[in-house]
């Protein structure tokens, strides 16, 4: 690995237009191919039925089914090979659901719905019956959150779904009968992580906007502005979020981690700042130090920049180029852990990145010893968490990527040349201006990825390997 110098750029990366007329619709044909090959999973597992829980902050496994999200109230979608699909909806389900692109069933259960409103008497036993579950049914259970041995030693027979719901499914099923299933979802062979040609585009626009509005907010910070008011400058649009957006300024703001942007704290030169936000499908954060150079900061604060900031980039850069098809998770962690050592000496509490989708983190192959492999159509997060101790300071350089072997990056490049231009772009400048080695495997979604400033008031001056 070459030595980390700072250096001066006189632009980022170029920034090309969004095409919105390249953005990909998902048709009805999408989800049922889904459910067919979700189906084929289960029935190697010997299940006969597929329950797939949601409510609104477990939305995803049911989005990418259906299109459809539950924005107030629990959602029941239950698959197999003999009936119809059937969702089953609180009351305010019932018109939303009118969004899924192709024919299922929809059953009104008001105990779904929010506390307090108007109720239809109904009888989940008798919606689990209509569906074709039996005695002698074998049901996989699919939540939000996958169990191993570490968790619990009958992980399979744990359920995050709620427990009135398993419980009435028992009294059809047995208990015998049922199983979590929701490996099949986000394992790390899960359905959820063998993305498309379409969603690999959809994940680069939602990269392409919050890289953008991240940047945004980064080139109007001043001294005084508080942390409200810079996040005006994320211009979020209508599109769903996938996390609460983090404008924060000072030390104890910025290491909260998920705190959202506060009004009585204003900016000053020389402290800890993080800017970022996700659309579903990508997330982008940076954290450092609010200055223009080593003048604006303490004595203490300067001497992170020669060792332990670089030391930092020098982890990330490893990470982008040790990532590409076939690679192990376990690969991935030893090369980070190499450049830096113990992980505690930087704070760092978390896995050296993670898988995404539609919501922020699904599951994560990067850890000791992980033999799962990359493959082509997962999409990823760069995401190394560090909090320094002495001094204590939080950094940060996240962005989404996404990952496709040479038939699905051909496959890209003719669905949204515009996007396609934009990923050539960013290769472009991480290998020449950041010199960053990556794979033609990795299609960066992010105008900021692999970028980390030793001075954040100054975006020009970056770091980039030797």
């Amino acid at each position: 690995m070459s030595e980390v110098i700072i250096k001066k750029v006189q632009e980022l990366i170029p920034l090309k237009p969004l095409v919105l007329d390249e953005i990909p619709i998902l048709t009805g044909d999408d989800y049922l191919q889904r459910i067919e090959l979700l189906l084929e999973m289960a029935e190697r597992d010997g299940a006969t039925h597929l329950i797939v829980y949601g409510d609104r902050e477990h939305y995803s496994n049911i989005e990418y089914l259906t299109g459809f999200d539950p924005r107030f109230e629990e959602a029941l979608l239950i698959l197999s090979r003999n009936t119809k699909p059937l969702i089953i909806l609180g009351n305010e389900g019932m018109d939303y659901a009118k969004t899924i692109p192709y024919d299922i069933q929809m059953e009104q259960y008001s105990t779904f719905s929010l506390p307090g409103q108007f109720r239809k008497k109904a009888n989940l036993v008798k919606l689990f019956e209509k569906a074709g579950i039996s005695s002698s049914s074998r049901v996989g259970v699919i939540g939000w959150k996958v169990f191993t041995e570490l968790d619990f030693d009958l992980y399979k027979q744990v359920y995050d779904a709620p427990h009135f719901i398993i419980e009435l499914l028992k009294q059809v099923t047995g208990e015998s009968n049922l199983y979590n299933a929701t490996h099949l979802m986000i394992g790390h062979e899960g359905l959820r992580h063998q993305l498309s040609v379409k969603e690999l585009v959809l994940c680069e626009i939602a990269g392409t906007k919050a890289s953008r509005n991240s940047l945004r907010v980064l080139q109007n910070l001043k001294p005084g502005i508080s942390e409200l008011e810079a996040s005006a400058f994320l211009q979020i649009d209508g599109a769903p979020l996938s996390t609460h957006p983090n404008v924060n300024f000072g030390t104890h703001n910025v290491c909260l981690g998920l705190a959202s942007p506060f009004q009585n704290k204003k900016l000053k030169l020389g402290e800890n700042i993080s800017v970022g936000m996700g659309y579903r499908r990508a997330l982008i954060h940076k954290a450092g130090l609010y200055a223009q150079n080593s003048d604006d900061l303490t004595e203490e604060y300067a001497s992170v920049i020669e060792c332990q900031f670089k030391d930092y980039f020098s982890a990330i850069a490893k990470w982008y180029e040790t990532v590409s098809v076939g690679v192990t998770g376990g690969e991935v962690y030893d090369a980070v852990e190499k450049v830096l050592g113990d992980f505690d000496k930087y704070g760092i509490g978390l896995n050296p990145g993670h898988l995404s989708h539609t919501d922020e983190w699904t599951n994560s192959l990067f850890s000791k010893g992980n033999t799962s492999k990359i493959i082509s159509g997962m999409s990823l997060q760069c995401d190394i968490i560090a909090v320094l101790p002495k001094p204590k300071i939080f950094i940060h350089a996240e962005d989404s990527l996404v990952v496709a072997d040479a038939k699905m990056r051909s496959e890209i490049m003719s669905l949204a040349p515009a996007a396609w231009a934009r990923i050539v772009a960013r290769q472009k400048f991480m290998r020449e201006t950041l010199n960053i080695n990556i794979s033609d495997d990795i299609i960066p979604t992010s105008d900021l990825q692999g970028l980390f400033w030793p001075y954040m008031a100054n975006l020009n001056v970056i770091y980039a390997m030797s």
